[in-house]
């Protein structure tokens, strides 16, 4: 990694494309595309001092690479992409499950397939106790676009979501979130409305998969902020909840990513 503001180089089929850290307080974020899956160019080392490696792949450049990924995935997993009924949604799921288990089997130097997991009250997948590791993760898909964030040190959760036009938005907004954002939203030109909505929404469901609390924690509740590519507060209820730093960006056309940490 050449410095920490942004770079870009190619190690075969992955491709660390960009870190960012905005101080002393924040993580540093590596982010990785991928297009091909080779496991032998994954990381095979936790990031350390508390920084993150963010995952983006897209469906569209992983078609080939389906066949296997399937084959690795336990009974539960095949049950659940089994069930969609469209190709396009069974090979998302299939991508976004394969490749967390690709990139943490090599992390825990096993085979991909061996991966086990549990799940948190809420929802929110977690290694099984038997790793006694120290690998926290969140995954998201939407459209043909995956995202997987690591962590060795903070609870993290990351959300991805295709920018399209939404029925009464403007309503919605006015429903679910907080007075603040309401105020950010409606100050917008009617033209950025679509994407400045999925740059709040992909923040606030970042920070309750960070929690672990899905959408039983209120989004109306807490804050956060809608500049893009930049490290932004969210901002919490109440003293007992960790402080959370997003990065909101746009890595793919008409695609909005948010990665959470809580510190």
């Amino acid at each position: 990694m050449r410095n920490q503001q942004a770079m870009s180089h190619n190690s075969g089929n992955i491709s660390a494309v960009a870190q960012r850290k905005l101080s002393a307080s924040s993580p540093r974020i590596c982010i990785f595309t991928i297009d091909r899956i080779y496991q032998s160019i994954f990381p095979t080392t936790l990031p350390d001092n508390g920084d993150l490696h963010l995952f983006l792949a897209n469906t569209l450049q992983l078609r080939q690479e389906i066949p296997y990924l399937q084959t690795i995935l336990d009974p539960i997993e095949w049950d659940r992409a089994s069930r969609f009924k469209y190709e396009k949604d069974r090979n998302l799921f299939i991508t976004a499950h394969g490749l967390l288990r690709i990139i943490l089997g090599n992390l825990l130097c096993i085979p991909a397939a061996q991966v086990r997991f549990k799940t948190g009250t809420h929802g929110k997948p977690a290694l099984d106790d038997t790793y006694h590791n120290s690998i926290l993760f969140n995954i998201s898909h939407s459209g043909s676009a995956v995202a997987i964030v690591l962590s060795s040190q903070y609870a993290v959760g990351v959300d991805v979501e295709y920018i399209r036009p939404i029925k009464d938005v403007d309503s919605i907004v006015r429903r679910y979130f907080h007075p603040q954002e309401i105020s950010y939203f409606e100050g917008l030109p009617d033209e950025e409305k679509s994407k400045g909505f999925y740059q709040l929404w992909t923040q606030k469901e970042a920070v309750i998969k960070a929690l672990g609390k899905g959408l039983f924690f209120p989004l109306d509740r807490f804050s956060v902020e809608g500049a893009d590519a930049a490290w932004n507060q969210a901002y919490m209820p109440e003293e007992s909840y960790p402080s959370c730093f997003s990065l909101a960006f746009t890595p793919f056309p008409e695609y909005v990513v948010t990665t959470k940490v809580t510190l």
